[in-house]
This record gives C-alpha cells, structure tokens and sequence, in this order.
C-alpha cells in the first residue's frame, strides 16, 4: 500500500514537473492534462452506449476485473441515453434510461497507477448487474452457483426476463436494471429499499406462490410445533401430562389452525384456535399423575412468523418457508400465571 502510494505521488511529480519545463521558454503553461473523475466518467458513458462488455471492462482496474465473471447474454432492451450528469469529488451521477424508464447511479472512481507509471481513474464501483441469484434463469441463462471469494456473475445493465421455478416459489418477470444494480433472492427486508435505489431487483418482492406452497407452509408449522416440546416432565425426563392431553410430548395441538396464502410468500393469512398444555403455577417437574390444564387461544395471539429462505441459503437447494411463535412463550407464562 505505502509502495503504490509512493508510486501515485511519484508520478503526479513527474507529470507537474513536465508541465512546468514545458512552459519553460514559451511562456505558456504547457498541453499536459491530468486525467480527473470527469475524464473517467466521460469514458464510462462511452463505453456503456457502445454496449461492449469489453470495452466497459477497460474502465476499471486489473484487480476490479479478476472479480468480475461475465455472463454471455444481453439484454433485451440496453441502456439508452447514457450522460455524465455531475461529479462530485471521486464520485458521478451517471443518467441513463431502461426501456423508457429514467435512471440514476452514483459511481466511485479510484486513482491508481496504470502499467505506464501515470497517475489514472478507474471505475471503483462495478457498473454491470450482479447477477447473485444462482439458478435463476437471466435472459434465458441459468446464473451459476460461486464460491463467495470466487469471481462473481455480472451481466450488461439493461432490461431481462427473469424466471425461476421449484415446488413452492416461482418468478416469470421482466426487470430494468440499472448500474451497479443487483438482481438476488433478498431475505433481510431491511435491506429492500437499497436494491430498489439502486434500480435491481429483489426477486421474492415479485414471486409468486408455487403448486406446493401451501403444504410447505402446513410443514413448517408442523416442525415448529415439533419442536416445542412438553416443559411439564416428570424427573425421568417423561411428559406424561402432555401426552394425556394431545398424545404426543408437544405441549401445543395444532390441528383446528389453518393457513390461507397471501399475496407474497411470507405474508399468509393464519385463523382458528390453538391448543396449550399448561400446567397451572409453571411447574417443570410433575409426578406422573398430575395433569395439565388444555387451554385454547387464537393462533394469532401466538404471533405466527413466515420466514423465507433463498434457494442459495437452503440445504435443497430451493425456496424454504419457516415458521415461527414469537408470542407461544409470553401468552404460556400468563396462562401459568391465571391458572395457578
């Protein structure tokens, strides 16, 4: 780092001293120009109208490019329109237009070293879409899996039909996206407003619910209940209370529940009533003959969560739901509590 600093100052020297011995005796100041953010910018928007992946690669340093593994498809409808709208320190506004539609990106450049020893722009952020979404189809191309410290996939900016399909989700949609975009499978909806400012696409805000959607959903509270088991267990580790009541070592009964799809993946409708094995004043260890009392509650006062889960984060590798009672604790302890 210290070395390329070195490097840049060493050059920047080199070129203003230049200046300097060429206005020697003219008394002008020269024709040396120093390359600047403008100049890298002007040469970006030249490269994106040309439409050359190629070309808009020669903008960016050698190590930006090693991280970058193009994708052979364009879009269906390019970037049109493209200008250098401002600059602003090592950053510029590119404008640009999608299928009609009117964009804007910010894009970092970074002063380095080219391999002639001068001092040059580079395009810091990468302009092309990250295509991280793996087996999605992208303009008819299945988007790989990679290896996070492995080359990712980039595709031209532009508009794309975009499709995926398994068991429980699928996606049939036409998408404009701008520079530095990203088309993904996004989970952390916090993060939802940054995909849409900087013009991708967050898939499962456009997916739609698959044939086995709904037993998915049914599965999923199905293991949740699973795995809430019986607190009320005699010292053998036995829940002969839970099973009198439901016949299993589950302190919940899910079976008057049921689940109605909603308009996205993780917003289903739950209605009926649920089942609670309490035991009245909390205890966790029971004699064998002592019996808990069943109480029953909307399922809603269990606070029911959907979770979706990338098919790139799931272990088979497609869209997983799970389920979640973020209330189930807080409404057994008042019942414990109304009931001691």
């Amino acid at each position: 780092m210290k070395q390329c600093i070195r490097s840049v100052v060493a050059a920047v020297i080199a070129i203003i001293t230049a200046a300097a011995l060429a206005g020697c005796g003219t008394g002008g100041a020269g024709n040396i120009h120093m390359d600047s953010v403008k100049d890298a910018a002007d040469r970006l928007v030249k490269a994106i109208a040309s439409g050359d992946a190629k070309t808009i690669m020669t903008t960016m340093s050698k190590d930006t490019q090693s991280r970058i593994k193009l994708l052979k498809v364009k879009p269906d409808k390019p970037v049109t329109d493209v200008k250098v709208s401002s600059v602003s320190d090592h950053r510029a506004t590119i404008a640009y237009k999608i299928a009609g539609k009117s964009m804007t990106t910010k894009i970092g450049f970074e002063l380095q070293v080219d391999n002639n020893g001068e001092p040059h722009y580079y395009v810091e952020d990468i302009p092309f879409v990250w295509a991280n979404a793996p087996d999605t189809k992208i303009g008819g191309v299945t988007i790989p899996y990679l290896a996070d410290n492995a080359p990712q996939a980039y595709v031209l900016p532009g508009e794309y039909h975009i499709t995926y399909e398994d068991d429980v989700a699928s996606v049939d949609t036409n998408a404009p996206l701008g520079l530095a975009a990203a088309v993904n499978f996004e989970t952390d909806k916090t993060n939802h407003s940054d995909y849409v400012s900087r013009n991708g696409i967050n898939l499962f805000t456009v997916a739609k619910q698959g044939k086995g959607y709904k037993q998915a959903l049914s599965n999923a509270l199905d293991d949740i209940v699973n795995q809430q088991d019986c607190a009320y267990v005699t010292w053998d580790n036995k829940a002969p209370a839970c099973e009198a009541a439901f016949g299993t070592d589950s302190e919940v009964d899910i079976s008057q529940v049921t689940v109605m799809p909603g308009s996205r993946l993780d917003d289903p409708t739950f209605s009926g009533t649920v089942r609670l094995a309490i035991l009245p004043g909390g205890s966790y260890l029971v004699d064998p003959g002592e019996e808990v009392v069943v109480k029953e509650v909307d399922i809603n006062q269990l606070e029911p969560v959907v979770t979706v889960q990338a098919p790139a984060d799931s272990e088979q590798g497609v869209v997983t739901l799970t389920v979640e009672l973020t209330g189930i604790d807080s409404v057994i302890h008042q019942l414990e509590r109304e009931t001691a």
